[in-house]
């Protein structure tokens, strides 16, 4: 379990700096194993980081069509494990995460209802960042 937390965590590292190709490397290999191991939680919080990492790389030269495809897929893969999971925490960042990439490449109206999705659990929860994510729901009416 920890090393394929290490894994991931380098992989976002890698993403952070810029190391595309490196950061893929260590987050498929992440994901790989959390597959293997049967540890459904961290196969989410993989297919989180490689939605990151493929909206990261949405205007490199596998095409932003191809790329859009895969961040969103993985995305929303990520929201089906935690989901699945019944773990609403994940859950409700992934489905953020989703509703932010919609906006930034201005699909709006689905981006509106995948953060309000998000939103509604946010503030269920009571979890940290509710009233920013409502802000930004605000911001794009």
């Amino acid at each position: 379990r920890a090393t394929i937390e290490i894994m991931r965590n380098m992989g976002l590292v890698e993403l952070k700096e810029g190391h595309h190709e490196t950061a893929r490397q260590h987050l498929v290999d992440a994901l790989q194993r959390a597959e293997s191991a049967r540890l459904p939680e961290l196969v989410g919080k993989g297919h989180l980081a490689l939605g990151e990492l493929h909206a990261a790389t949405l205007f490199d030269a596998s095409g932003p069509e191809e790329a859009s495809s895969d961040a969103a897929a993985c995305f929303r893969q990520a929201i089906a494990v935690f989901s699945a999971l019944g773990v609403e925490a994940e859950c409700a960042r992934a489905l953020r995460r989703l509703g932010e990439y919609h906006v930034e490449r201005g699909e709006l109206d689905e981006g509106r209802q995948t953060l309000l999705r998000a939103a509604e659990i946010f503030e269920r929860l009571n979890m940290p960042g509710s009233k920013g994510l409502r802000n930004f729901l605000r911001e794009l009416r």
